[in-house]
């Protein structure tokens, strides 16, 4: 799983969160859109991409839209506490698999990542 997210605190909880309830993933981390598209690049494989909206630099919808036109296969489940409609289209527009807001309780985020996981092409 790629974790993106521009606050280091955020990124460390959620890889620990997560790992508690799926005990088989391994995790990687970026801090802005580009990062991820470089590791991607890189070559590395993910099952599930948790992107944050609001990023410095290029912020996670746009890098959601280069990721799926890029590199087809990679599930982007946006992660933010943004809630506005427009946002929410555009993400899914340009691929987004999920929508999911950092105050949910982790029981929504737990089942996000469990569909998208169920249905991943990607190993």
């Amino acid at each position: 799983m790629l974790i993106v997210d521009d606050h280091a605190l955020i990124r460390k909880s959620l890889a620990k969160l997560i790992s508690r309830k799926f005990t088989n993933l391994s995790f990687q981390e970026a801090t802005t859109g580009e990062e991820a598209l470089k590791q991607l690049e890189g070559g590395i494989k993910t099952d599930l991409i948790l992107m944050d909206v609001s990023m410095p630099g290029m912020g996670g919808i746009e890098a959601c839209r280069l990721i799926n036109e890029g590199y087809p296969g990679n599930k982007v489940v946006m992660l933010t506490l943004n809630e506005e409609q427009p946002y929410i289209d555009q993400a899914m527009s340009y691929g987004a698999c999920a929508y999911v807001n950092k105050i949910e309780k982790n029981d929504k985020l737990f089942t996000v990542i469990r569909e998208q996981l169920a249905t991943s092409v990607v190993s």
